[in-house]
């Protein structure tokens, strides 16, 4: 179990890696706010962050899909700060747990990096959550260093060291670094708090990956 001191060290530098540190991302570092309605996003139906997992694949949270959208808008920070609204293929949700998926047709300007996914890490890991920063559009990605209140084989218990995540921050990756390469998604926040007191909810990977891997590869 790292201390506090080490914790936040380890965040630094998976921040470092990352490209993050609340500094801008290019291409919004694998992650886009996902909105549906006129340009900007007018009808919040849907308002919350998605991360590209594959090619024309989105993972979010599974309660920002109540019903399958004809078209949703993605908004990134590529160079020209991207706002587009592209037809849905298919939306797919999990039957047990808060995860939802969205295949877009065709390509997208605001597509890649692809993250990868992976299990969470163990207890006392550097964990970040990484949402698109402020603007319309973004102006990049911010990570957020997170404290691990607590976990058991479905969710994580987190708290952030700094800002807050709140509403239309659902479907937010939580990332984790690993030895020799990028930061991985591990579990995609679920629920939040107003008032950053309690703490928020993100499930974990770690039993779902074969569910989205199937679901991909068809």
């Amino acid at each position: 179990m790292l201390n506090g001191a080490a914790t936040r060290r380890l965040a630094a530098a998976l921040l470092l890696i990352a490209g993050g540190g609340g500094a801008p991302g290019a291409a919004a570092a694998g992650v886009l706010r996902l909105s549906s309605g006129g340009h900007g996003g007018a009808d919040r139906a849907l308002d919350c962050v998605g991360s590209w997992i594959g090619e024309g694949w989105i993972l979010t949270a599974g309660h920002c899909l109540p019903a399958p959208p004809a078209e949703v808008r993605l908004t990134c920070a590529a160079a020209d700060g991207v706002s587009e609204a592209r037809p849905v293929a298919a939306v797919l949700r999990h039957p047990t747990h808060d995860l939802g998926l969205i295949r877009i047709v065709g390509r997208s300007r605001c597509g890649g990096p692809v993250l990868g996914l992976a299990p969470a890490p163990p207890p006392g890991s550097a964990l970040v959550a990484r949402r698109p920063a402020g603007g319309s559009p973004p102006a990049g990605a911010a990570d957020l260093p997170l404290a691990e209140l607590a976990r058991d084989p479905h969710v994580l218990r987190l708290r952030p060291r700094e800002g807050c995540l709140d509403r239309g921050d659902s479907g937010t990756p939580v990332l984790a670094g690993r030895p020799g390469g990028p930061p991985e998604v591990v579990a995609v926040l679920v629920s939040g708090s107003p008032d950053c007191r309690a703490a928020q909810t993100a499930v974990r990977l770690d039993g779902l990956l074969p569910w989205i891997r199937q679901i991909e590869a068809q």
